[in-house]
């Protein structure tokens, strides 16, 4: 009889006697070497992981070692093709290409989607357009929700190269009508300046008066808002306060006024090299690298592919409400641990399914 060799013969002398024969049996009769090969076949797939957060130049940070609970790296990539990406409600963005990076706000923590307020979110790179229908939601009920504030019933058009606020404003304790024209200019990355030349207040115009008056439109109103100044006669904007969580860091590089919205271009830092989407669509967010948890699931350098059911149809995601758009789809696994989840768009729930 073949000795056993490791921690079997180790055993084998310490049971002795009829115990020990019985273990011999049960050992000799085990299918060792298909033990080792599926060990060896899950380390090689193990292996093939520790590249998920290498992108061309671009690496991941690690700040932290590799357990089986923790991939060590401090942030999840996301690559947005032709996505209508929403926080909550119509509150979010067109994205047309980007690379976001969601950071936990506790380095040893996963990204916790259910948390907003848990982790950020950094546009690396990439182009995104906030529709009209965007901003009047985004000013109405979150910029300017607050009791005492200056602006109400705001509506919002974009034209090319012009942006129209117009809405109620609070002059002397009564609401007075306003309408402000102008240009959108960008000073540095993290500030957009509206420079309105038009100026309407209850119907009657206050740019000339203004001009000719020496008198700068913020002595007339005040305008103060997280995220919205009006300083001397501009409004200055930072993208970076006006959404609701999570956090969001943009750098502009560009930004532009259009019919069908402002359409701002993130200044690209070390570019990471977009991966092939794991099912080739039109508009998808491919998540690569880090740690996710979403519903009770937390995969480890996660891999996976968020698509619309309808493969010709554009993805519109909510993050508040992804849940109930991932009950109204379904998954597919890959062997390399790949993720596929095809989940009915925002668009399409009916009232009910979000809570």
């Amino acid at each position: 009889m073949k000795r056993p060799n490791g921690w079997a013969h180790h055993a084998l002398r310490w049971m002795g006697g009829g115990a020990a024969l019985l273990l011999t049996s049960a050992i000799l009769a085990e299918p060792l070497p298909l033990v080792r090969d599926k060990v060896q076949q899950s380390m090689a797939i193990e292996r093939n992981t520790f590249s998920r957060s290498d992108f061309g130049a671009y690496r991941s940070p690690q700040p932290r070692a590799r357990t089986p609970r923790d991939s060590g790296h401090k942030e999840a990539l996301i690559f947005i093709r032709n996505v209508n990406f929403r926080l909550f409600g119509n509150i979010g963005f067109l994205a047309e290409r980007a690379v976001v990076a969601a950071r936990p706000n506790t380095p040893q923590h996963p990204v916790v989607i259910d948390n907003p307020k848990s982790f950020s979110l950094a546009v690396l790179n990439g182009r995104v357009v906030i529709s009209p229908l965007v901003l009047k939601e985004l000013l109405n009920t979150h910029v300017f929700n607050f009791n005492g504030a200056p602006l109400r019933k705001i509506e919002v058009v974009t034209k090319t190269g012009q942006l129209v606020l117009s809405g109620e404003m609070n002059r002397r304790g009564q609401w007075v009508p306003f309408s402000m024209e102008g240009g959108i200019s960008v000073p540095n990355p993290e500030t957009l300046v509206f420079t309105p030349t038009i100026v309407l207040i209850d119907g009657q115009s206050a740019a000339g008066l203004l001009k000719a008056a020496n008198v700068d439109l913020d002595e007339l109103l005040t305008i103060k808002a997280t995220g919205v100044t009006l300083i001397k006669s501009a409004v200055h904007l930072k993208p970076n306060a006006l959404f609701p969580p999570p956090a969001l860091s943009l750098s502009v590089k560009t930004a532009t006024l259009e019919p069908r919205g402002l359409v701002l271009e993130a200044v690209t830092l070390a570019a990471p090299t977009a991966p092939e989407p794991l099912d080739a669509r039109a508009s998808y967010l491919l998540i690569k690298g880090g740690d996710v948890k979403f519903l009770n699931i937390m995969p480890v350098d996660i891999l996976m592919q968020i698509s619309a059911l309808d493969a010709h149809s554009r993805l519109d995601f909510s993050l508040y409400d992804y849940r109930a758009q991932v009950a109204g789809g379904f998954f597919r696994f890959r062997q390399d641990g790949a993720t596929l989840a095809y989940i009915k768009n925002y668009s399409e729930l009916r009232p009910g399914d979000t809570f």
